[in-house]
């Protein structure tokens, strides 16, 4: 999972792909402190992006992030600051984006 944080807030980003199938998915959570246990989080699934591979087209792992992203940050609607921290934070983390 890719963390980052703007506005004072924790957030977290998981992408799963699946080359036969075609698809990759991006998650964005919001990352909550569990009170019970200090040393555990809670995820807050904010948003979710999709992408489908056409049967033409050649899979691409950095295409399907890059997508997904967009997407997912696309249904938050959300300010530019937690824009830029996201796509910094993959950027930083995913060497091919």
């Amino acid at each position: 999972m890719i963390l980052f944080t703007a506005n004072n807030t924790a957030y977290g980003i998981k992408f799963s792909h699946s080359q036969e199938g075609g698809f990759t998915t991006c998650w964005i959570f919001r990352i909550l402190v569990d009170d019970e246990h200090d040393d555990r989080f809670i995820k807050d699934p904010l948003a979710r992006g999709d992408a489908l591979l056409h049967p033409k087209d050649k899979y691409s792992r950095p295409v399907g992030r890059k997508l997904t992203l967009q997407r997912a940050l696309d249904k938050m609607n959300t300010t530019r600051e937690v824009r830029t921290a996201a796509w910094n934070a993959v950027f930083a983390q995913c060497k091919k984006v």
